[in-house]
C-alpha cells in the first residue's frame, strides 16, 4: 500500500512529465506532487491537476490506485461518453469504428 508522505500542488520550475498523461509539465505551470513509500521504496509522483482532478472521478475504491494505461483507457471512456460528438468527428476524421 502507498503511504503518502507528501502531497501539495506547486508551480514547476523546471520541465517534467505527467505520470497519468505521459505529456509535459511546463514550467510556469500548477502541478501536483506526492513523495510516496511504497512497499518500502520511496520516490515523487507528478501530475497535471486536471489529470488527479480526472482520476479521481475515474477511480473506484481501488486501494492500488491508478495507472498509466487504465488512467488513458478510463480517460478516453470518460471523452467518449461525455464530450464525443459523432457529427464532428465524421466531419473531420472521417468517423471512428464503434466498440
Amino acid at each position: 500500500m502507498i503511504e503518502v508522505i507528501s502531497d501539495k500542488v506547486v508551480t514547476a520550475r523546471k520541465e517534467y512529465y505527467c505520470e497519468l498523461c505521459i505529456s509535459k509539465i511546463n514550467k510556469g505551470q500548477k502541478y501536483r506532487t506526492q513523495f510516496n513509500k511504497y512497499f518500502g521504496d520511496v520516490g515523487t509522483f507528478r501530475a497535471h491537476t486536471e489529470c488527479c482532478e480526472l482520476a479521481k472521478i475515474i477511480v473506484d475504491a481501488d486501494e492500488d490506485g491508478i495507472d498509466e494505461d487504465n488512467f488513458k483507457e478510463a480517460m478516453t471512456d470518460y471523452v467518449r461518453k461525455y464530450h464525443y460528438d459523432e457529427a464532428i468527428d465524421k466531419e473531420n476524421f472521417g468517423g471512428v469504428e464503434s466498440k
